[in-house]
């Protein structure tokens, strides 16, 4: 069985690779690794328990600390508003 990977992102010090992987049956959520520049060490780093979303597949990304970013799949039932003013 291959496995398909998706949105690599650079830590913002150079040193790793991230990227997601789906696991399969399609219905269970996806994880997200990290694979070392320097020897090529692949590491999970992210089980995720929930399904997340996104345009093309499950998309992640890093904060400017590198944590993690997803985006989180809660469906049709719950809709939310946002009031703002803004300048």
């Amino acid at each position: 069985m291959s496995k398909l990977i998706g949105y690599p992102v650079w830590s913002h010090d150079g040193a790793w690779i991230f990227f997601n992987s789906e696991r399969y049956p399609p219905d269970f959520a996806a994880s997200i690794w990290r694979v070392r520049v320097s020897d090529c060490k692949i590491e999970e780093v992210l089980r995720l328990k929930e399904r997340v979303t996104g345009n093309l597949g499950e998309w992640f990304g890093l904060a400017p600390d590198d944590s993690i970013l997803v985006l989180r799949d809660l469906g049709v039932q719950e809709v939310f508003a946002l009031d703002a003013s803004l300048p």
